[in-house]
C-alpha cells in the first residue's frame, strides 16, 4: 500500500494516519507523548529541595547583578573589601534573607481565577510554561494563558482589564503608566522575563551592506513603538549617522509576521525576538546580522507585569513566574 492510503487494513483509518485518530502520522503522535513526558519529568524537577535552593540563590545573585552591571566592577569592590564586608553591606541595603521570606508569606488571594495574556516568542515560556508545570496551581492560582496577537491588543486588553497580567515588552510598563500611546494606567512589573536574546536580521539580498551607513532608505520592522527593540535599532543607526525619523523607515509588525514580510519583500529587515531570527535563516531569506547584547549587553527585553490583580495574587504570580523564569534563563530546562 502507499503512504497515503490503506482501505484494507482493519487497524487502520482509510487515510494513513495515525491509528489513535488524532493524529496525521505516528511520527505527530510519538512527538506529543515525548513533549508529555518531558513536562513531566520538568514537574518532578521543580518539586525538589534543589530546585527551590537554586532559585533563591538565583535570585540573590541576580540582585547583585543589579547594584553591579559590569562584572569587572562586582569583581574590584570584593578584593577592596572582602566576601564578608561586601555581604553585609549589600544586606543593609537589600535585605535579602527578608525579601525572601516575605516573598514566601501566604497572603488571603481575593481572585483566584486570572487571565494571563502573551506573544508567542521564546521569551514567554515562564509565564506559558508555568501553567503545564502546574506552578500555578501550586500557588492557588487558576489561571488561564490566552495567545494573543499583537502588543497593541496586549495592551488593550490590560488597560480594558480583560487580562488581569501579561507577557510585556520591559518599557510597555512604563509607557501605559504615563498614559504614552494610550490612557494612562498604573501597571506593576512582576519580574523581568529575559535580558538580551534579539537580534538585526536582513534580507539576504542585503550581504553586501553590513555596514548601517549604507541602510538609507531601508524598510525596517520592530514589535512594537515602546519597545527596547525599537530604541536599539535608532540608537543603532544614529550611531552609524543615519537619522532614524528621516533616512530609514521604522514600521510595526507582530513578530509571528516579521518573516512573511521579509520574504515578500515589504520590508529590508527587522530587529526582534526569536524564534523569527532563526526562522528567517533556516528558510534562507535572511541573515543575522547583530545581536543585541553587542549594543547593550544585558539589556532587558520583556517582563510580566499585572494591573488590575488584587495585591493577594502579586506575590504568588511573582513566586512562580520569577521561578519559572530562574530555570529558563539557566537553561535548565
Amino acid at each position: 500500500m502507499s503512504q497515503f492510503f490503506d482501505p484494507y487494513n482493519a487497524d487502520r483509518p482509510l487515510m494513513m494516519r495515525c491509528s489513535c485518530g488524532r493524529h496525521d502520522s505516528p511520527e505527530e503522535h510519538q512527538r506529543e507523548l515525548n513533549a508529555l513526558a518531558a513536562t513531566e519529568e520538568l514537574k518532578k524537577r521543580s518539586q525538589t529541595s534543589t530546585f527551590e535552593a537554586y532559585s533563591n540563590e538565583f535570585i540573590e545573585a541576580a540582585l547583585v547583578k543589579s547594584l553591579f552591571p559590569q562584572d569587572e566592577v562586582r569583581r574590584r569592590f570584593l578584593r577592596a573589601v572582602g566576601r564578608g564586608s561586601a555581604m553585609a553591606a549589600i544586606s543593609s541595603v537589600l535585605p535579602v534573607a527578608s525579601l525572601q521570606a516575605m516573598a514566601q508569606e501566604r497572603g488571603q488571594i481575593e481572585k483566584k481565577n486570572l487571565k494571563v495574556g502573551f506573544i508567542p516568542i521564546t521569551c514567554a515560556t515562564p509565564l506559558i510554561m508555568a501553567h503545564p508545570l502546574g506552578f500555578y496551581r501550586r500557588e492557588g492560582l487558576d489561571v488561564e494563558v490566552v495567545k494573543t496577537a499583537g502588543w497593541a491588543l496586549i495592551r488593550d486588553k490590560m488597560i480594558n482589564k480583560e487580562y488581569d497580567a501579561t507577557h510585556f515588552l520591559s518599557p510597555m510598563p512604563l509607557a501605559i503608566s504615563m498614559g504614552l500611546g494610550s490612557n494612562a494606567t498604573p501597571m506593576r512589573v512582576a519580574t523581568i522575563q529575559n535580558t538580551n536574546g534579539q537580534a538585526i536580521t536582513l534580507a539576504n539580498k542585503h550581504k553586501d551592506k553590513r555596514d548601517p551607513k549604507m541602510w538609507k532608505g531601508f524598510k525596517f520592522a520592530v514589535p512594537f513603538e515602546y519597545s527596547m527593540h525599537n530604541f536599539l535599532l535608532r540608537y543603532y543607526v544614529a550611531e552609524a549617522g543615519l537619522d532614524p525619523d528621516r533616512d530609514i523607515q521604522i514600521r510595526v509588525v507582530p513578530p509571528p509576521e516579521m518573516v512573511a514580510n521579509l520574504r515578500a519583500g515589504n520590508i529590508d529587515g527587522y530587529l526582534g525576538p526569536d524564534p523569527f531570527n532563526q526562522r528567517a535563516v533556516y528558510e534562507e531569506i535572511g541573515f543575522l546580522h547583530l545581536l543585541t547584547k553587542e549594543l547593550w549587553s544585558g539589556h532587558p527585553c520583556s517582563q510580566s507585569a499585572r494591573g488590575g490583580v488584587d495585591p493577594g495574587a502579586h506575590w504568588p504570580l511573582c513566586r512562580r513566574t520569577g521561578r519559572h523564569t530562574d530555570r529558563a534563563r539557566s537553561g535548565r530546562l
